[in-house]
């Protein structure tokens, strides 16, 4: 897979970066050196990987701090 497509996939499913701030990056996408595209894919992959090692303590950690927002609302 071209290194510009595999960093818009992980783009689209980064949790860290903002829609607005993923927008500007493809359009410069184009004019990004071979290095700046490398390391923001490897920081990517690295999201990536975390989110999936720690998933299921991500979701139990956010489903307890939802059940404590819907109590403090009540």
């Amino acid at each position: 897979m071209n290194k510009k497509i595999a960093l818009i996939t992980l783009l689209q499913n980064s949790l860290m970066i903002p829609d607005k701030a993923k927008l500007k990056i493809i359009a410069k996408l184009r004019k990004l050196p071979d290095s700046q595209i490398d390391a923001l894919g490897k920081l990517l992959a690295q999201e990536r990987k975390y989110m999936i090692t720690h998933k299921d303590t991500i979701i139990k950690q956010t489903k307890l701090l939802l059940d404590t927002l819907a109590l403090a609302t009540k």
